[in-house]
């Protein structure tokens, strides 16, 4: 694992970068988070989007 040198909260490892959320993630998030077939694994934590 390695951290992001620019000091992002990223981390990066050989099959996933972790970083936070950009205002560029909106539609793809509301298109995974929209879902109920989505929505009711993470419930009652998040509320339906």
């Amino acid at each position: 694992m390695r951290t992001n040198p620019s000091n992002t909260g990223a981390f990066t490892t050989e099959r996933l970068t972790v970083r936070p959320w950009h205002v560029e993630d909106a539609q793809a998030a509301l298109d995974v988070y929209g879902h109920p077939e989505v929505t009711r694994w993470l419930s009652p934590d998040m509320d339906q989007v």
